[in-house]
């Protein structure tokens, strides 16, 4: 199915989201995921997807910052940097540590990216607990308590294949 926007282009309905987010562009000083270093990248919030890239101009992105509903961002103390924030992934993997120019641009920053995930829902890789049918649920015989994802802490993503992702939890 293919819905138009108001400009009269041809959409996919499934890629387009029910509430769309702010749009921000701006540098932000972002730290690395493997050397620790921090680089000076032009992030990007658009549609509901945060990515960066290393110049303004440049068309091809250095890398996604994978945002669903249970993703938080907020303010954080690092030393030797002022205005930083955190894009916190809550399954253990990367979480994207951030610097802005001065108070008001990492507020900025902070709400819009907060709008986003309010806008993307429960839409969260674990969100769907509900979605298993009774057959599909272990029950203890105990107290006849059904167990499902989110009885159990989540430690870290083991890793990501085609259907899903493997993950350790407690």
């Amino acid at each position: 199915m293919e819905v138009s926007d108001p400009q009269g282009s041809p959409q996919s309905s499934r890629l387009t989201p029910t509430r769309v987010g702010p749009e921000k562009i701006g540098f932000l000083w972002k730290e690395g995921a493997r050397i620790k270093n921090w680089k000076h990248r032009v992030f990007v919030l658009q549609n509901n997807i945060l990515f960066y890239k290393q110049a303004l101009n440049d068309t091809k992105r250095k890398g996604t910052v994978p945002l669903d509903a249970n993703w938080t961002v907020k303010s954080i103390m690092i030393k030797g940097k002022k205005n930083s924030f955190v894009i916190q992934n809550p399954y253990g993997g990367r979480s994207y540590y951030c610097e802005a120019e001065n108070e008001i641009i990492k507020q900025e920053w902070i709400n819009a990216i907060s709008q986003t995930i309010a806008c993307i829902g429960g839409k969260g890789i674990f969100d769907d607990s509900e979605a298993f049918a009774d057959d599909d649920s272990i029950v203890i015989p105990d107290d006849k308590k059904k167990v499902g994802l989110r009885d159990f802490e989540l430690k870290a993503v083991l890793g990501k294949g085609t259907f899903g992702k493997v993950v350790l939890v407690r």
